[in-house]
């Protein structure tokens, strides 16, 4: 696996929302948050793997998802797969863009896999194009 240890203390990017924020401005916060997680290391695959399964919204679910496609490793393979699961298209069009982008042969049977359970034509459309551009 290609990933790099890290020793420091990483917060939660979390942390640094403030309470009083809107709904909106919390989940943008959320998403500004996680695009400055570095996926290289095993303190910010595990932030990216928390944010996609226990996020409510959408969209820092997006931006962990296009953050675990940079990482390209088997752990961000197996997280995405998760992805492909959400009940939000755009979430599981952003899983099969960053396992798209991988090009491992674990991540192509991942696209595959999706190809049988997805039900929305677009993602779908995106997912065949993926794999054979």
């Amino acid at each position: 696996m290609n990933v790099k240890t890290e020793t420091i203390n990483m917060e939660s990017p979390f942390r640094a929302v403030k309470s009083s924020t809107t709904r909106m401005e919390d989940w943008v916060a959320k998403g500004e948050a996680l695009s400055k997680v570095r996926p290289d290391t095993l303190v910010g695959i595990e932030t990216l793997r928390n944010a996609l399964i226990r996020e409510r919204h959408w969209w820092p679910k997006v931006i962990a998802c296009r953050k675990l496609g940079e990482a390209q490793n088997e752990r961000a393979v197996e997280i995405l797969q998760d992805g492909l699961k959400d009940s939000h298209p755009e979430v599981q069009r952003a899983a099969v863009e960053a396992l798209s982008s991988m090009k491992s042969s674990s991540a192509r049977n991942a696209l595959y896999r999706y190809l049988d359970k997805c039900e929305d034509n677009f993602n779908r459309a995106f997912a065949l194009t993926s794999l054979f551009t």
